[in-house]
């Protein structure tokens, strides 16, 4: 019998992770009812997966995230293309990914790309959660619930020396009266050499008692600036296509897991038809001339697939959007791997063509 990929732990873990934890912990460690899903729709999937040498295996259990989301990504491909017909992975030890065959007849190649958070925030989120996993194991929560958000932070504080600042003013808050106390006070500010750090306190309401392994400290810091995600999105689909692939003539196309706050569908047409603008004077919207999708350009690329809204516990609830390229050389079979929405090329008129969304816009919560 298979060894699974996520045994069941022996320990019990109702918390969830730490911030800084390697996402993969999740299904080797926790036992809450999600984490028990995951690991039994990947150990299922995983036993019809190919994987001679056991390399796969090894990238669904490692603590680098990229690499664990990525082979996840595969995974949940290549149980969806199961039905369309035979799929090899990577066939003759390189790419594509997946190439798919009915009555030995071949049909065409999958490859997988996953988008993730631009590496500064990513940074910044990191930063944010180490502080957040050192006050967590140092402060039991009690009548308030902290949030911060970094002003200064050229050197890591003195957790012993922030720890006891905390300390002071939840007592401080702790020791006015009930009714007049706020139920969020105005912020205070942590300040020593290289470091500030704003705190908001936040009353706790629920007339239970905290349980073990509730946090003081919530989730992670939100990020913000520039999205370049359709830029990034150009990028990755540039270094897909040029790798020196055999497609064998035959459709190609590229399935790329994202996160609707990483890539949402306005991204992604962005990044194919490219970025939206506006003309002057007449302020008529038009499009730069930067999309992947162009004349003469990129045309092995019969389409790209971009799946939403999934996980291992949960893989009935993805949304899968396919985006169809009008100068593609070959046209990718509607019958592998459907998609629930498609920006599709509806007619034709010599140079000319109009793409719409079928059935309508992506619903995507």
């Amino acid at each position: 019998m298979m060894e699974p990929v996520f045994p069941e732990p022996t320990e019990p873990r109702e918390s969830w992770l730490g911030s800084t934890e390697p996402v993969v912990n999740f299904l080797l460690t926790s036992t809450r009812e999600q984490a028990v899903a995951g690991r039994k729709w990947v150990n299922d999937c995983y036993s019809r997966f190919p994987d001679e040498n056991s390399k796969f295996r090894g990238r669904l259990r490692s603590e680098r995230d990229e690499d664990y989301l990525t082979a996840l990504d595969e995974l949940f491909l290549h149980e969806r293309l199961l039905s369309s017909g035979t799929v090899t992975n990577e066939e003759g030890g390189r790419g594509p990914d997946f190439r798919i065959y009915r009555d030995s007849t071949y049909l065409g190649a999958i490859e997988v790309r996953s988008i993730f958070t631009r590496q500064d925030w990513s940074d910044e989120l990191f930063q944010h959660g180490t502080i957040s996993d050192e006050l967590n194991s140092r402060l039991k929560l009690g009548n308030w619930f902290l949030g911060f958000k970094v002003i200064q932070l050229e050197r890591q504080p003195s957790f012993q020396s922030l720890t006891r600042w905390l300390k002071e003013r939840l007592e401080e808050l702790d020791a006015e009266s009930p009714n007049s106390g706020a139920s969020k006070p105005p912020p205070v500010t942590y300040t020593t050499t290289g470091v500030r750090l704003e705190f908001q306190f936040i009353r706790r309401t629920s007339a239970q008692p905290p349980r073990p392994g509730d946090r003081i400290i919530g989730p992670s810091a939100m990020v913000g600036g520039f999205d370049n995600s359709a830029e990034r999105l150009r990028l990755a689909l540039k270094a897909k296509v040029n790798k020196n692939y055999d497609l064998r003539g035959a459709p190609f196309a590229i399935w790329v897991g994202a996160e609707k706050i990483i890539l949402s569908v306005e991204d992604v047409t962005n990044a194919l038809f490219g970025d939206e603008q506006v003309s002057f004077p007449s302020m008529a919207l038009t499009r730069a001339r930067n999309g992947f999708f162009r004349p003469g350009r990129n045309t092995r690329l019969s389409c790209i697939f971009v799946a939403y809204n999934w996980a291992p516990w949960s893989p009935d609830t993805a949304v899968v959007v396919r985006f169809d390229n009008p100068y593609g050389s070959v046209a990718f079979p509607d019958d592998i791997t459907p998609a629930d929405y498609r920006l599709s090329e509806v007619y034709r008129d010599g140079e000319s063509f109009k793409l719409d969304w079928l059935p309508h816009f992506p619903s995507i919560g």
